[in-house]
């Protein structure tokens, strides 16, 4: 994985392996405190792929309100 941004906005590369799986990055899984099993949800925004874990969406859920 290979990171392709700036300071501000933290982007990175990486692939599909052959199962068609991708890995997310080291620093994104320990800034998400995230280990194998965890739970992550998925929004689409157009061709745009947002993920975020069930804590954040609760979180931004709430703050709607």
């Amino acid at each position: 994985m290979e990171r392709i941004s700036g300071d501000s906005d933290r982007v990175f590369r990486t692939r599909l392996d052959a199962s068609n799986r991708n890995t997310l990055p080291q620093a994104v899984r320990e800034q998400l405190h995230l280990s194998a099993g965890d739970e992550l949800i998925v929004r689409q925004h157009g061709d745009v792929f947002q993920f975020e874990t069930p804590q954040q969406a609760l979180h931004d859920a709430q703050a709607y309100f």
